[in-house]
């Protein structure tokens, strides 16, 4: 979002930690904002959220671009809540909630336009799990890659 402000492009953030979001609200609030955009925040569950709500709300019909940045899984666990992917039972849960992002944004999104997922693999008891892979194989049931 803090590139959105320096870019002069509106920027929507979604988390589901009030506390993350409180961080985001400071850090743009140091920001310049030279082309007078707007960037909103909302306090909701990615997968549950109604983006065309959303949307409404801040009086726009689509979305350009859409930057995913879950959890790697449970790598870093960011919360008690059980709807924090970081806390999902098992990997297809994850990819559960990854798919569910995925389809609601590709709702929302332009036609031609763009979704970019920002996520890492997890090396866990020996094993290699190819979180990135993986994500990316559950958007491509939505997208054209």
């Amino acid at each position: 979002l803090i590139e959105c402000k320096r870019l002069g492009r509106n920027g929507i953030g979604i988390d589901l930690s009030k506390e993350a979001l409180n961080t985001t609200r400071d850090n743009l609030d140091k920001e310049e904002n030279k082309f007078g955009i707007k960037t909103e925040l909302f306090n909701a569950d990615s997968t549950a959220l109604d983006y065309r709500q959303m949307l409404d709300q801040v009086g726009a019909n689509s979305v350009q671009l859409v930057i995913m940045h879950p959890p790697y899984w449970d790598i870093i666990r960011f919360s008690d809540n059980e709807k924090d992917l970081s806390n999902a039972i098992d990997e297809k849960s994850f990819l559960e909630g990854i798919r569910a992002i995925g389809k609601k944004s590709y709702d929302i999104l332009s036609r031609g336009r763009y979704l970019a997922i920002v996520i890492g693999d997890k090396y866990s008891k020996g094993e290699w799990i190819p979180l990135g892979f993986e994500s990316m194989n559950e958007l491509t049931k939505q997208f054209r890659v």
